[in-house]
This record gives structure tokens, C-alpha cells and sequence, in this order.
């Protein structure tokens, strides 16, 4: 990477821009597309809070308690306001977006990235346990920094903090580290923990017991570092944060360029565990440490494409010795998550028991050969003489709804396994189900991208074909072998 046109970032290799977003850097393979998700998912959540509160006037019938359309119309209100917050802070996306022609993508609708992380409306709590000042957020910063001081030696140069949401982690970290990354797929969440982090305040309301039963509401003023202690250029005894729009599983970092990676309720929440956690020891210099804290996994947990061995759940400490990392601690910790109970006595409390793994990287094994980063990189095609299987079950199928009145719409999913499903728009279905035809276990890669460019034209770029074959390989759908 180089710098370019102001704070954006070009490839030397495939002259790929990562451009900066409001002080967020976007290095993911398609940076218009994320925006445009994000921007567009904020959209349906208004559409349908709008739509929701325009029914309670239907609702306001004799026999209805005007005290519970009261609670109800308030709790609505209440997250059409945090969403104006999330708005505000994502101006400098809908700026960008409004200078960019929209590309049509076939695929998008089966793309693995788009939906797998939850909206900032969703993060809400934790930008509270983060900066509203709680006990949860003191224990969590004490706990990672006791693991930074004794594991982590001498060279404490960079941190990644992958899935660092609201933010308040990575904060903590900037007393330990020169140089904090804060890695997130959820650009919305960065935008609005950048109005944080630049000493800021958010005003959210807090619906208890939760978002859709609103008994009761609070009113939360968050607020950041003083501006003269914000940390977005170095501050005595503090590093520089740099917020990143990143894949945890493709990490904008050389090799060996980071001293430590932090993952807090990621390992449990990522497609593929074994793909992150190779991806972690490739950015690790020889002898840094990875600090993981998370509930042991269930395949249920989202994002809704998931590939999950339990086995690597109940043996924490093989799965990282076959990642290449030798295990120097391992501790259950038992805790109230996202304690909201100062708030409100509505406020519901669950008791979670994370554990926290530490690890340092060692010098093996031997990363595995990545052929799609060799094709980008003009080094060699090997990949396109390779035949893709799908190592996991895909389908497409059709659903239909029936109301009571006779009405009922029609609807196209797909299906990952029997829990997993998403539905998808029309064009991104043929895209899909073509796809299913074409990847058979007998077609090389470039067999199938000559089917596609015959059959779709310019839909069928090699380079943005080949991105989505490998987020297929990443989640564990697919699968290569030599012809």
C-alpha cells in the first residue's frame, strides 16, 4: 500500500484503491459495496420502525390500553432518534456514495460479508458499556491489560483489536501500545465510535427490557475522551488509534507486522474459526501474542454462513497448537454481559462465562499457500486450473406465505443448512442458482469464468468472480483440489 489522493490507499500490485471515510479507512475488496450495505440495511430498519409505529394508530381501538400504545409509540420513537444518531454519523458515507455510479453485482446477494455482523443499532448496549462509565468496562480493560503486561514482553510496538465495535477496548489498549488498530466490518459502528474517540458526545435511548418490549426507557449521554486527551493523534503516554473497515479472516497487515491481536466475542461469532485464526499468526510477528476472550461456540451464532467444529471448543488449547501458537494461559471467567441493571430495573442481566485464552505465535506452521492472493498479485494463475466443490451444504429454494385473509407472497432463500438461510432479491437468486449448476466438483475455475463471461458479459469479471469464490473458500463452502 501507498498513500494516494489524500488519505486514500492504492495497491502497488493491482492498483486497488482503500479509500478513507470519514476518518475510517475502508480496506475491504469492495469498499463502494460495503457502504452501500450498510447504508441501505439503516434504510430498512426505518422503513420498518416508520411502518410499525404507523400501525399503532390501527391498534388504538376501544379495548386497547392507551398506557401500553404510550410505551409502545415511546419505545419506537426512541429507536427512530438512534438511528438519526447512526445517520449523522454516517454522512460521510452517504457523501461518498453519492459521488460513485452504483454497480450492479449479481452475487452480492450470496456474498458471506454483507449480513454477517450486526447493525449499530444492535451495538448500541455495547457503545454503553463501553463509554457510559460501567464496572464491565473497567473489568474488561483490566482483564486484557494484566494479560498484556505479563505476556507480552519487551516489544509492544501494534495491536489489532479485530471486532473492536464501539471502541472502548481499543481506547484502553492506546496506554499500552504506540500504535492501536481498531478492526471492524461494520463501518457504521467505527463512524460512530470515531465521534467518541474524537472526544464527542451521543445521546441514545435505551428500551428495557429489550429494543422491541420497550417497558421502559432510558435516556444515555455518551461521552468521549476530553478533546484534549483524544487519541487520534499521539498523546503523552497514549498511542495513535486508527479505525479499519476490514475481513478479520484478510487483514490489511504484512506479515509478522503486529505485536499483539485482541479478539473479544469474535472467535465464536467469525464463519470459519480455523481461517481467522491462520489469518492471526500470518500478521503476528514470531513471538507475539494473541489474547482471545469468548464463549465457547454454537453453531447457531451468527453470521447466518457458518463452518463449526466443537471439538475445537472443548480442546481450546490443540486447536491453537495446530494453529501454530503455543498456549501460555487459559482462564474461565464468569460475568454479568452488557450489565444494563443501573439503568433500569427492567434492564435484563445474563451471566456469561468466557473464557481468556493467551498464546503466542511460533514459528510454524507454515502458512498455507494462498492462490487467490498469488492471481492478484500477478504472480501466478494457478487457481484457475483448479476445480471448486462445495464443501458444505448450498441450496436454493422457494418459499410462500399464507395469511389468514388469503393473501401470501412469494419468497427466494438460501439455504446453508436447516437453521442457516437468507432470502435473497431476484437477481441475486438466478446468480445463485447458476452458480450451484456450475460449480459441480468437474469444472476448473476457468471453465466456469468463460461459462460466465459468455453468459453475463461484464458480470463476469475474473477479478470480482474470483473474490467471491475466495469468500466462499474463507466461510468453508468451497473447496479446491488439482485438476
Amino acid at each position: 500500500m501507498q498513500g494516494q489522493r489524500g488519505d486514500a490507499l492504492i495497491c502497488t500490485t493491482c492498483s486497488q484503491v482503500y479509500p478513507s471515510v470519514g476518518g475510517v479507512r475502508l480496506c475491504v475488496a469492495n469498499p463502494q459495496r460495503a457502504l452501500a450495505s450498510r447504508w441501505r440495511a439503516l434504510a430498512e430498519q426505518r422503513r420498518g420502525l416508520t411502518a410499525s409505529k404507523a400501525k399503532l394508530s390501527e391498534a388504538a381501538t376501544p379495548g386497547r390500553s392507551r398506557a401500553a400504545l404510550a410505551l409502545a409509540e415511546r419505545g419506537l420513537d426512541g429507536q427512530l432518534a438512534n438511528l438519526s444518531v447512526i445517520e449523522r454519523a454516517m454522512a460521510p458515507a452517504a457523501e461518498y456514495l453519492s459521488t460513485r455510479t452504483r454497480v450492479s453485482d449479481p452475487f452480492a446477494d450470496f456474498s458471506t460479508s454483507d449480513d454477517s455482523w450486526w447493525s449499530s443499532l444492535n451495538m448500541l448496549p455495547y457503545f454503553y458499556r463501553d463509554w457510559g462509565g460501567t464496572w464491565e468496562a473497567g473489568f474488561l480493560a483490566e482483564l486484557f491489560g494484566a494479560a498484556v503486561e505479563e505476556h507480552g514482553g519487551d516489544r509492544r510496538e501494534s495491536v489489532a483489536v479485530l471486532g473492536c465495535g464501539a471502541c472502548g477496548l481499543a481506547y484502553e489498549m492506546a496506554r499500552l501500545f504506540p500504535a492501536v488498530f481498531g478492526v471492524d466490518f461494520a463501518v457504521d459502528s467505527l463512524l460512530l465510535a470515531k465521534v467518541l474517540l474524537d472526544g464527542g458526545t451521543v445521546d441514545v435511548r435505551l428500551n428495557f427490557p429489550r429494543a422491541g418490549v420497550p417497558m421502559a426507557q432510558a435516556a444515555v449521554r455518551l461521552q468521549g475522551p476530553q478533546a484534549s486527551q483524544a487519541p487520534q493523534e499521539p498523546q503523552p503516554g497514549r498511542g495513535r488509534i486508527e479505525l479499519v473497515v476490514a475481513n478479520a479472516s484478510r487483514l490489511p497487515f504484512a506479515s509478522g507486522a503486529l505485536s499483539c491481536v485482541i479478539t473479544q466475542y469474535l472467535l465464536d461469532l467469525v464463519p470459519s474459526p480455523r481461517t481467522l485464526a491462520a489469518e492471526i499468526h500470518r500478521v503476528l510477528a514470531t513471538g507475539g501474542i494473541w489474547i482471545n476472550f469468548s464463549t465457547l461456540s454454537e453453531k447457531s451464532s451468527p453470521p447466518v454462513v457458518r463452518a463449526y467444529d466443537p471439538l475445537d471448543s472443548l480442546d481450546p488449547a490443540s486447536f491453537l497448537e495446530r494453529s501454530g501458537f503455543v498456549p501460555l494461559r487459559q482462564a474461565m471467567h464468569r460475568y454479568v454481559h452488557l450489565d444494563q441493571s443501573a439503568l433500569s430495573e427492567w434492564a435484563m442481566t445474563a451471566t456469561h462465562t468466557p473464557i481468556l485464552s493467551v498464546a503466542r505465535k511460533d514459528g510454524s506452521p507454515s502458512p498455507p499457500v494462498d492462490y487467490f492472493a498469488d492471481y492478484f498479485a500477478g504472480r501466478t494463475g494457478a487457481i484457475l486450473s483448479m476445480v471448486p466443490r462445495f464443501s458444505s451444504y448450498v441450496g436454493l429454494i422457494e418459499e410462500r406465505t399464507h395469511g389468514v385473509d388469503g393473501s401470501g407472497e412469494r419468497q427466494l432463500v438460501a439455504v446453508f443448512d436447516r437453521e442457516n438461510r437468507r432470502p435473497v432479491g431476484r437477481e441475486g437468486a438466478a446468480a445463485a442458482a447458476w452458480l450451484l449448476r456450475q460449480i459441480d466438483g468437474q469444472r476448473t475455475t476457468a471453465e466456469i469464468l468463460a461459462a460466465l463471461q459468455r453468459e453475463h458479459g461484464d458480470a463476469g469479471q475474473a477479478g470480482a468472480f474470483l473474490e467471491l469464490l475466495r469468500e466462499l473458500q474463507e466461510c468453508e463452502l468451497i473447496a479446491f483440489r488439482s485438476a
